[in-house]
């Protein structure tokens, strides 16, 4: 009985990992426990670390160079296999083929000074274990293949993190969360897969909010199991930072809730407008802008304003800003609006449209 413990393998210059970390509950009871594998100049990790739980619940794996790719196993050739380099002038290396298979003993969380990139696809969906996947970036997080996960996924572009938000993040351009277009983050997938949420957060690049501009959340496809749900936080300082989506985009959960979350956004919009929307296929909608137009689609069904899961809105708050909402079927709402702009609601011909809140 009892939680795993915490290993930490950390140098000031040069971490080469080839070994094993175990950190595990207790085969009664106990959760996992906790593993930092970190070269501030330079790591090298080929190793694998358990952080498993018979009876509890799994730990997790952090790793933080100053930027990571997530490329093909081919880059696993060399003899440096997944470097991860803090000062280096390109990008170090983590293979998928590595990252699935550490995604089946722990919950793994990839750290960069300054940003993420997924060149190859991340499938873990054949793994035995339900395990998840978050990403924490001081500048950008760019998805440029598929990531299929048999449970969570989380993103934070821009941190405030103080531990990664460090000298080596570069400030000269905006932090963002960019999406190549027809690219899917799934969660939930595989047999036996729980239901795993979809977050995606825009932070303010410091504690202050002051000193790194923030970008846009651009998505392509998003898709969650029936029980599960979508939150995208855009709390970027900058005024303008929006929630885009790319010409093929679609998400798909019970719920999802879209928030322009920083005051001083005063003109971040959800979809640019009304031909370019944010289209989903969810049962529940929340939103909120301060004074940014707020435009959804859902070319498949109807959709009911309020019952989100995540992010502890109510209904729909657009300010000043303007609403557009279309659907294929049925719009209802079951908390308040606040829209002051213009209001558009469109179902279809034979679909009602019934607002009977305040």
């Amino acid at each position: 009985n009892g939680n795993g413990g915490k290993v930490i393998v950390w140098a000031d210059d040069v971490t080469r990992y080839y070994g094993s970390i175990s950190a595990r509950g207790g085969a009664q009871s106990g959760n996992g426990g906790f593993a930092e594998v970190s070269g501030k100049d330079y790591l090298d990790f080929q190793g694998t670390v358990d952080l498993r739980a018979s009876n509890g619940a799994v730990g997790n794996l952090l790793l933080d160079p100053k930027n990571i790719t997530i490329s093909a196993a081919g880059a696993d050739a060399v003899a440096a296999n997944d470097t991860f380099a803090e000062n280096a002038a390109t990008d170090a290396d983590i293979s998928a083929a590595n990252l699935v298979a550490a995604l089946n003993t722990a919950n793994v969380k990839l750290e960069a000074n300054n940003d993420i990139t997924v060149t190859a696809a991340v499938d873990a969906s054949g793994q035995a274990n339900n395990f998840g996947l978050e990403f924490e970036a001081g500048r950008s997080i760019l998805v440029n293949a598929n990531i299929t996960l048999r449970s969570f996924f989380t993103a934070t572009a821009n941190t405030s993190n103080a531990g990664v938000v460090e000298a080596n993040r570069l400030a000269t351009t905006e932090g963002v969360f960019t999406m190549a277009d027809g690219t899917t983050i799934a969660t939930g997938s595989g047999v036996g897969a729980v239901a795993g949420n979809i977050t995606i957060n825009m932070s303010t690049g410091d504690a202050a909010g002051t000193a790194f501009t923030s970008g846009d959340i651009t998505i392509s496809n998003l898709t969650t199991t029936t029980t599960a749900h979508v939150l995208i936080n855009q709390g970027g300082q900058t005024a303008g930072s929006d929630i885009l989506r790319t010409a093929t985009s679609l998400i798909t959960a019970t719920s999802v809730a879209l928030d322009i979350s920083n005051a001083a956004n005063t003109t971040g919009v959800i979809g640019a407008d009304a031909s370019n929307p944010i289209r989903v296929t969810v049962t529940n909608l929340e939103a909120r802008t301060q004074n940014g137009g707020v435009f959804i689609s859902s070319p498949t069904q109807g959709i009911n304003i309020g019952g989100a899961n995540l992010g502890g809105l109510t209904g729909i708050n657009t300010g000043t800003g303007v609403l557009s909402l279309t659907t294929v079927g049925a719009i209802t709402d079951s908390e308040a609006m606040a829209v002051g702009g213009a209001a558009t609601f469109a179902a279809g011909a034979a679909n009602n449209i019934t607002l009977d809140n305040s």
